[in-house]
């Protein structure tokens, strides 16, 4: 009986000592996430956010041999954050406004909001894969980490000087086939809802 006692006592010194090595290297690797990242509000990012739409005249050799050039009037559409970098880990982390899923593209959309001005609300959509509106409510605070990506496209209209993320991301292809102009959204992939948690 002593000895199965003392078995007892054993076993749940090794059981809480683990507990406790497992809890304190997750703290750790969570601790190494916030030293490697760059933490920021929607709106803090929306802030870094250089964007323009201009219009460029290329001239393009048509013909080697004849030596032809035409030129091409493309419109250019640059959006970058300033001061951030390619490869750069970021977390977003803020209070969702709101939360809507759509049946017909299988996506939820997080949104984040804030007033500019007594009148002027600005609105930022983030586009997960499936319904996770059963997770995610309205006044929710959430991390959503990323990792910024730059990208430089030329369809045969419009040429692409662009920060996305690689979460993102498909492919150039992808992006060539689905993007509408200045619409960048339709170029990139819903996000995995791995990458959203709350805190």
């Amino acid at each position: 009986m002593k000895k199965d006692f003392i078995i007892a006592i054993i076993a749940l010194i090794i059981i809480i000592a683990a507990a406790y090595i497992l809890t304190r290297s997750e703290v750790i690797r969570d601790l190494d996430k916030y030293d490697n990242c760059t933490i920021l509000s929607a709106k803090s990012l929306y802030e870094k956010m250089i964007f323009n739409i201009s219009k460029e005249n290329i001239e393009i050799d048509q013909n080697e041999t004849t030596q032809i050039n035409v030129s091409v009037n493309k419109t250019v559409v640059t959006m970058i954050y300033e001061s951030l970098s390619d490869g750069e880990c970021i977390i977003i982390r803020d209070n969702i406004s709101m939360v809507t899923y759509s049946e017909e593209d299988d996506k939820t959309t997080i949104t984040f909001s804030w007033y500019e001005d007594q009148y002027t609300k600005t609105h930022v959509y983030y586009y997960f894969m499936g319904n996770i509106t059963d997770i995610y409510k309205v006044g929710d605070d959430v991390e959503i980490t990323l990792t910024l990506k730059h990208v430089d496209i030329e369809t045969n209209s419009t040429k692409y000087n662009i920060d996305i993320f690689e979460e993102q991301w498909d492919s150039e292809q992808y992006f060539i086939n689905n993007v509408q102009s200045i619409l960048i959204d339709k170029g990139l992939k819903n996000m995995d809802p791995s990458i959203i948690e709350k805190i």
